[in-house]
């Protein structure tokens, strides 16, 4: 194997910074999406969902999800924007978005998740083309 095929591509700083620029406009905390206490009030979450390797040796598949808790549904809708602009700022796809959720315990909270991804090539840690 070459020294490429045995790098791991770890995009999280990147979609870290994207996420955090777009969030402080819309003034809501960003907080990891494996946090260690529970989530309160309007926030965004997120985390690197699957980083694995495909059929070619140069390239591997990352996936970052996000999920979002607004008190309000036009706060959802806003903050679901904002997510969405910054991931796709990255060359990053949606694959998957949940259908729109309410948590009724506690405070309540409007609730979306999404799921980010693409394959990327490990020698130059930029989005290939899907096939």
């Amino acid at each position: 194997m070459t020294e490429v095929e045995w790098k791991l591509c770890d995009g999280r700083a990147a979609v870290y910074a994207a996420l955090r620029a777009q969030l402080a406009e819309l003034d809501v905390p960003l907080r990891s999406l494996w946090a260690r206490t529970p989530t309160a009030g309007e926030c965004v979450s997120w985390g690197e969902w699957a980083n694995r390797s495909t059929e070619q040796a140069v390239v591997d598949e990352l996936i970052y999800q996000v999920s979002v808790r607004a008190q309000r549904f036009d706060r959802l809708h806003e903050l679901c924007d904002g997510v969405n602009r910054a991931m796709l700022g990255l060359g990053l796809r949606r694959v998957y978005s949940s259908p729109d959720g309410y948590e009724s315990a506690g405070e309540g909270a409007y609730t979306k998740t999404f799921r980010f991804g693409r394959k990327v090539d490990k020698r130059f840690f930029c989005a290939t083309a899907d096939k």
